[in-house]
């Protein structure tokens, strides 16, 4: 039996360092020099420390959440889990590094011109490979319909919120769910966290495939819960997410979304199960 438990360790390890490697959202972040590299380590480092030292995890969110917010959903998890101190030194995190961009409140340039470009340009493209719903919808509507970029706009940016909003909603239910599940604490938080950064691609109104990188804690979950059960769909998204080139060709491009929401529907929270009676 402990063989058959190493040769099952030994499996699982060369199958996170061949996500490592066969990997285009990886291979994207370092070819361009981004940083989502060091934003996963930090958001990993968050959840993995949340409870022994949560003075660290608070100001490694607190710094990730600032140099891209999408970890900024991993304090709902955190919040579900009551790691309430990891929550707190987050929020200081937070406090202290505005603090120090503001010059103690003195200068808020950094912020008007972030407020600035999120309002007027952000999302200002939309490319085939950007796999948000806005770009999904926004080039649906130009290409199959024949409408003019002006007429879709504002329809697309209301719809586009709805749907942020709606996935929010989806991500509250699912973590809600697995808490009723049974499992262990420590699995429940690094499954909704997983969850959480792969929600965040899906509520962001901009999403590059460099960013696709988020997805890799969910990829992980899935091989090590959902293999033996559902190999090919687990394979086929996770090929989908990660195998996949970089291309622009529409609709074909905006293969990482399809590969997403399959793999979180692959990975969904099982029911809790019944005490048998007597």
């Amino acid at each position: 039996m402990s063989s058959l438990r190493r040769k099952v360790s030994y499996g699982y390890y060369a199958v996170v360092a061949l996500l490592l490697l066969v990997d285009n959202p990886l291979l994207r972040t370092l070819r361009h020099g981004q940083v989502n590299l060091w934003i996963l380590d930090l958001a990993l480092l968050a959840i993995l420390f949340a409870r022994r030292i949560p003075v660290l995890a608070g100001f490694a969110l607190a710094l990730s959440i600032h140099v891209k917010l999408y970890p900024l959903v991993l304090l709902l998890p955190l919040a579900l889990a009551r790691c309430w101190r990891a929550v707190a030194w987050t929020a200081a995190g937070c406090v202290l590094i505005v603090l120090a961009q503001t010059d103690l409140g003195r200068d808020w340039t950094p912020w008007l011109q972030f407020a600035d470009f999120y309002s007027r340009v952000y999302p200002g493209e939309i490319a085939f490979r950007n796999n948000s719903f806005h770009s999904i919808a926004f080039n649906s509507l130009r290409f199959l319909f024949d409408l003019p970029p002006a007429s879709v706009r504002a329809p697309v940016r209301l719809a586009a919120s709805v749907f942020s909003l709606a996935m929010a909603v989806w991500l509250l239910l699912r973590t809600l769910a697995r808490e009723r599940t049974g499992a262990p604490e420590p699995a429940r938080l690094l499954a909704n966290a997983a969850d959480a950064l792969a929600f965040s691609l899906l509520i962001s109104q901009s999403v590059w495939e460099h960013h696709f990188l988020f997805a890799l804690p969910l990829v992980i979950l899935a091989i090590a819960t959902k293999w033996r059960e559902r190999p090919l769909a687990v394979a086929a998204c996770v090929f989908l997410i990660l195998g996949m080139p970089t291309f622009d060709l529409f609709p074909l491009s905006y293969h990482r979304a399809v590969g997403l929401v399959g793999l979180l529907a692959v990975t969904r929270p099982s029911r809790p199960t019944r005490a048998s009676p007597g």
